[in-house]
């Protein structure tokens, strides 16, 4: 059963950690923890273990689709970040095999820390995540 070694569905049944940025009777969106993309990576995922887009039901497509605009909107208004990348990867490139896409913010080319730099990823600490959540979440 996929179920039992699934990360997401671990998240999704609390049990294991996550920043929580949204939540529905369906849907859960959290921020991207072991190596985010840029600052602000969040992940929008059924609740249901589903492994492929297409085999999603209707109804849950419809609050995932749903779902995606609004946390979008939240990001960009909460990150003053107009840019964003949203993808989703099935199969090529799927780490976990339960439907997820990533909200990724465009790097903030100004505010980014060059400590970083632009393309080195690293997991994202509590502060910063808190400080994130908050933005996102204020927007909602």
């Amino acid at each position: 059963e996929m179920d039992d070694i699934c990360s997401f569905c671990s998240i999704i049944d609390g049990n294991a950690p996550a920043y929580r940025v949204f939540e529905s009777e369906h849907i859960l969106a959290i921020l991207a923890d072991i190596l985010p993309r840029t600052s602000g990576h969040v992940l929008v995922m059924p609740k249901v273990h589903v492994p492929l887009l297409s085999e999603l039901p209707d109804d849950i497509a419809r609050d995932l689709g749903s779902a995606l605009t609004r946390v979008s909107r939240a990001m960009t208004q909460g990150l003053d970040n107009l840019g964003l990348t949203i993808t989703l990867n099935q199969v090529y490139a799927q780490v976990v095999p339960h439907v997820h896409f990533h909200i990724v913010p465009a790097p903030n080319l100004q505010s980014e820390t060059p400590k970083k730099g632009l393309f080195t990823r690293q997991e994202l600490d509590e502060d910063e995540a808190e400080v994130i959540l908050r933005k996102i979440k204020s927007r909602l």
